[in-house]
């Protein structure tokens, strides 16, 4: 995997680990665990909350997953979908990435 395809991985990661817990909490050990800075985990977080559901990229693959995938709830249920139909976690984190840099369907 390219530098960019991991800096990918590593965000759909660690903001999916964000999700659902004490925010204050999460992000201190997000900032540690992936050595950034707290800014840029929030920019991640305003990303996945207010600008990816509303991105013509979304749209566009939106109705290839079930109505219970939450748009408040991206990108926890987006690669909780992928791990729940995959064989392991590297494959499901593989084939979320595919989706979201190319919108094809899985």
């Amino acid at each position: 995997m390219g530098r960019r395809v991991y800096w990918q991985a590593v965000i759909i990661v660690a903001i999916s680990l964000l999700q659902g817990t004490p925010s204050h909490k999460s992000v201190a050990q997000l900032q540690r665990l992936f050595d950034v800075d707290r800014k840029t985990v929030m920019r991640w977080r305003v990303y996945f909350l207010e600008i990816f559901p509303q991105s013509p990229q979304w749209q566009r693959i939106r109705g290839l997953f079930p109505s219970s995938l939450s748009n408040e709830n991206l990108p926890a249920d987006l690669l909780n979908h992928f791990i729940l139909y995959n064989k392991n976690t590297h494959d499901a984190l593989a084939e979320c990435l595919r989706i979201l840099a190319c919108g094809l369907p899985p």
